[in-house]
């Protein structure tokens, strides 16, 4: 039965990429600038698509779920599709007219592209999801490094517009206010979460406060595992030693976590409880009689005691 799930699963997605990847393919076949009338035709013809999709998998649903309510079936979806039509009308005269120069005042390039990644995963809360607890997470961390005798606290790294990352800062923030006698504040000058952007922060804090002659924090929660890497390399460089003067924890445990060098203390994500849980709610999507509602399963986190945490000043 599972592995039946599997294949149909499989074989639906593969399936939908196989034709994306046939219809971008298409894009080699013009060596030259198209003509407008051509574009009419390709966008006519995406449009249709669209439509046929929006039709059979929302419009003709939600017809069928106000009439069950006792409602007249066409009033939400023709509601929902003039509400749509004007949001969109709204984006097309908005987008032509904001440039990267329309930001700079703002010292960042990537708004637009912070907007589109935005727009296009509007529908996200319509699908059935498998979370971790992030929130839940970064409070567990930050008690922990608490129980250890830290009073100084900081978290580095992590971007606003991320659901994700607001939740581990609101874990972190939440943690170490309800604690008496602690100092705590967010440091980040980069809104990415990999092992360079864990570099550039972690050298950048590490050196404003030597130079400052201003007191480090003891204890140090980062965005991800891959970001703490990057700020282990920066605490080598600028003479910080870990976990002698600071403690050090990531989030994710990812494989590289608990090798000999390393020993990152992290907050680890349980992987096969989320594949369990992913998989239990696909079948349940793939076996059920009529559309299952929309469903959100959130995973607790784990926290990992590893090499790079100890009491302060140890």
């Amino acid at each position: 039965m599972l592995t039946q799930a599997l294949l149909w699963a499989a074989g639906g997605s593969g399936f939908t990429f196989l034709m994306t990847a046939l219809g971008a393919a298409t894009v080699f076949l013009f060596r030259r600038t198209a003509s407008a009338g051509l574009h009419r035709i390709m966008l006519g013809f995406a449009a249709g698509v669209m439509i046929a999709a929006s039709m059979w998998s929302l419009l003709i649903p939600a017809i069928e779920e106000a009439e069950a309510m006792g409602m007249v079936g066409w009033v939400p979806a023709a509601g929902g599709s003039v509400l749509g039509i004007a949001f969109l009308l709204a984006m097309d005269a908005l987008l032509p007219q904001l440039t990267p120069e329309s930001f700079r005042h703002l010292g960042r390039r990537t708004p637009l592209l912070v907007l589109a990644v935005t727009l296009h995963n509007i529908p996200e809360g319509m699908v059935s999801q498998i979370t971790v607890n992030n929130y839940e997470g970064t409070r567990m961390a930050t008690r922990y490094l608490i129980s250890l005798g830290h009073r100084e606290l900081m978290f580095l790294g992590g971007r606003d517009f991320s659901v994700t990352h607001r939740r581990r800062h609101q874990g972190f923030l939440d943690a170490a206010a309800a604690a008496a006698n602690v100092c705590y504040d967010i440091f980040t000058i980069l809104s990415g979460s990999k092992i360079e952007d864990g570099y550039r922060t972690g050298l950048a804090y590490f050196t404003h406060c030597i130079e400052n002659k201003q007191p480090i924090a003891t204890g140090i929660l980062c965005i991800s595992d891959h970001f703490a890497l990057g700020v282990m390399q920066a605490a080598v460089e600028t003479g910080v030693d870990i976990p002698g003067q600071v403690s050090l924890i990531g989030f994710d445990d990812v494989s590289f976590a608990s090798l000999p060098k390393i020993q990152l203390t992290t907050i680890s994500q349980p992987k096969e409880e989320i594949c369990d849980a992913a998989v239990r709610t696909l079948e349940e999507l793939i076996h059920a009689a009529e559309p299952a509602p929309v469903s959100c399963k959130t995973i607790q986190p784990v926290l990992v005691r590893r090499d790079t945490c100890g009491p302060p000043g140890r």
